[in-house]
């Protein structure tokens, strides 16, 4: 299981198609696909930049469950829990937080609770 991603070179770095199809998908149920949203956000130089956040969705009658992975982990941590939230029918939502897995990740940001807990608000 290789959770791990290149973050080297330019500015940001966005997950390609050909890493969403080996490893940012692996665990995942095959009919669930990852997207993304654009976050809008403030740099370090106070500047608004839009960022691209990876996520995926499965939709179900029951509660709504979000998982967010922890600090250095993405949304494959919850791999073991797909299933079953599938059979409880809860519609699910899980979070790469910006710079980690397959969501954008800017030099120009800190990556810090107060960043990542604004992206869930």
């Amino acid at each position: 299981e290789d959770d791990d991603d290149d973050r080297s070179g330019g500015e940001s770095t966005v997950a390609s198609p050909s890493q969403f199809a080996t490893a940012f998908t692996r665990g995942l149920p095959e009919d669930v696909v990852p997207a993304f949203w654009e976050w809008n956000t403030l740099n370090t130089k106070r500047e608004r930049k839009t960022h691209l956040v990876r996520y995926v969705h499965m939709q179900g009658e029951g509660p709504t469950v979000v998982l967010l992975h922890p600090f250095g982990g993405n949304l494959l941590h919850w791999r073991s829990l797909y299933g079953p939230l599938r059979e409880a029918k809860c519609n699910v939502f899980a979070v790469d937080l910006l710079g980690l897995g397959g969501s954008e990740a800017p030099q120009d940001m800190n990556y810090d609770v107060v960043t990542w807990a604004s992206q869930c608000s």
